[in-house]
């Protein structure tokens, strides 16, 4: 994958109705001038994160410390932050 080693633009709470609604990640999409299947979100609540962004189309990564992959809608279960760049094999 040719992904960027790091991204500038944020979706601040203020610019956006709050998570889960679909208001934060159409923001991304456009901000970030890529479609839903160029992103990964990664988030940490499974119900007021992964399952929004994956309902509005993006691919997911669920940040369980525990490692707990049952009950989550998420493509993808990390336990680390650090695992992410191996995951998508950037840097």
């Amino acid at each position: 994958m040719n992904l960027p080693t790091s991204v500038e633009e944020r979706v601040k709470s203020t610019e956006a109705e709050p998570k889960p609604s679909p208001q934060p990640f159409q923001l991304a999409t456009e901000k970030l001038a890529c479609s839903v299947e160029e992103i990964v979100y990664v988030g940490d609540r499974e119900e007021a994160e992964i399952r929004p962004a994956r309902h509005f189309g993006l691919k997911t990564i669920l940040l369980n410390r525990a490692g707990v992959t049952q009950g989550t809608s998420a493509d993808l279960v990390i336990r680390n932050l650090s695992e992410v760049l191996s995951v998508l094999e950037v840097g």
